[in-house]
């Protein structure tokens, strides 16, 4: 029987903060292998713009964690300046 969708189940969006940012395991575990540039990122958004919301500061947060934890692990370099 096929699969149809219909959009009437509400869904929660993926909360990636859960893990990677602030005190969540991926960002405890980044800090303890002396990545911190999820945390600059943290700060420079909370710093410069007063008036964004705690949840655009993290997303900020999250991406920058993801793409350290990448480059980490597979020896990439999406944040090599």
């Amino acid at each position: 029987m096929p699969v149809e969708f219909f959009g009437t189940e509400p869904v929660d969006i993926t909360d990636c903060s859960v893990c990677h940012s602030g005190q969540g395991k991926a960002a405890k575990l980044s800090r303890a292998a002396g990545l911190s540039l999820f945390d600059k990122e943290y700060a420079y958004w909370k710093n410069n713009y007063p008036d964004i919301t705690e949840y655009m500061a993290r997303l900020s947060a999250i991406s920058i964690n993801i793409l350290e934890l990448h480059d980490k692990r597979h020896k990439t370099a999406f944040l090599k300046s």
